[in-house]
This record gives structure tokens, sequence and C-alpha cells, in this order.
């Protein structure tokens, strides 16, 4: 049968200890016996001197209640494996409304656990544009991230670094290579010239018409 404790605040005093003494008795007349008192923090010389005049035996010692990896079986039916982008780990997160998801490999071992705090930290965080870059990542997945369409394929995969087309054409020419992607608006003499340039990606933002000869260009 699972067990409950029934614990006051940090530091009992007597009243604490009372209290939770009282409410797992109250709990347990159901006659399971589910619930144990406890304390968080040992007791007082006041609190034990009162146990002891009234007989009451003295509540369980607990001094932490943080999970441990063992419990997370018992605790997350839910989970993602390694590979699963972080979109669909925050959509899986905020449908069953849960705040903590572990992180398994293909067998089943433990990698790690995504939590909202720390998804909030990564998404808040400041991120140097120079260096911002991508994970080898599907074309599909990036472009269901992005809820976009594939209108060129050439690669499966995409990873390097990205670039955002508001320095001088000339300045993102010199630094892109063949795995980077490129994300320009409607600005189609800067299109072909990535395109040319032989850039791994082109996103076309702010849902920007794609012209005839970028196509081409794109599929020669």
């Amino acid at each position: 049968m699972k067990k409950t404790y029934v614990i006051g605040h940090r530091h009992p005093d007597t009243d604490s200890v009372c209290s939770a003494i009282g409410y797992a008795a109250l709990l347990n007349r159901n006659g399971q016996d589910a619930f144990i008192p406890a304390c968080c923090g040992k007791l007082n010389a006041e609190s034990k001197y009162a146990l002891a005049k009234f007989g009451v035996e003295e509540p369980s010692l607990v001094l932490n209640v943080e999970p441990a990896v063992s419990d997370l079986s018992r605790m997350h039916q839910d989970r993602a494996v390694g590979s699963t982008p972080t979109i669909d780990v925050i959509h899986q997160m905020d449908e069953k409304d849960i705040r903590n998801l572990p992180i398994i490999d293909e067998s089943g071992k433990l990698l790690g656990l995504v939590s909202e705090h720390g998804l909030a930290r990564a998404y808040v965080s400041n991120t140097k544009m120079d260096t911002l870059a991508v994970s080898p990542i599907p074309v599909e997945t990036l472009t269901r991230i992005l809820h976009g369409e594939i209108r060129v394929k050439k690669h499966d995969v995409l990873e390097g670094a990205v670039y955002i087309s508001i320095d001088a054409l000339h300045v993102i020419l010199s630094r892109i290579t063949e795995k980077d992607i490129a994300i320009v608006g409607d600005d189609e003499p800067t299109q072909l010239a990535l395109v040319s340039a032989g850039i791994a990606a082109l996103i076309i933002a702010d849902s920007a018409p794609v012209g005839q000869r970028l196509l081409e260009a794109a599929e020669a």
C-alpha cells in the first residue's frame, strides 16, 4: 500500500509536530493506516517532553523530500527519447499538463530531465546572433517547427550557422559555408546570391513570395 507522509514546516515546533500527528491520525480513520506523521527537522526539548508526557510516539524524521532518480518511474509515466525535437517536448508537457519530463535513450536509460524552469531560462537567455547555429535537424522537423513549406529540397538534415540577412550582402557571402542556413525576406537579389553561393538552406520569412527564378536557381 502506498504510504503518505504528513509533515509540518521546517524546524518544527510543538504546534507543527502535534498538528502532523493529529492530521495523520484523522486521515487514518478509514482503517488503512496509509498516512505517517513526520517532521522536517529534529524535535526540540519541548516537543520531546510533550510527546513523552502523553505517551505519543515521535514522528518519523524526514529531512529531504526532493525526488530522486529512482522515483521517476513512479512519478512520471510520460517520457521522451533524446532525439525528440524541443518543440515536441514542449507540446507533450503542455498537453499532459506536466512540469517535468524525463528524457531517455532508445534502450530506456535515463538521460536527463527537462523542466519548465529550464526551458524558460533557455528561451529567455541572451543569444549571440553571431554564434547562432543549429544542431543536426531533419529538414521536415525544422519545417514543421516553423510552420513552413518545402519548395526545393537538397538536404535531408541541416546543421551549421544561421545567418539573418540584415548585414550587407557581401558581408554575409564572406562568412557563409555550404553547411549554413540563411533567413531572408522579400529580397530576390539577395535570395539568388545566397543560393548561387551554395548555401544549405534558404528560409524565406514573412510569407514573402518565392519567384520562379529563385526556384529554378535552387533546383539547378
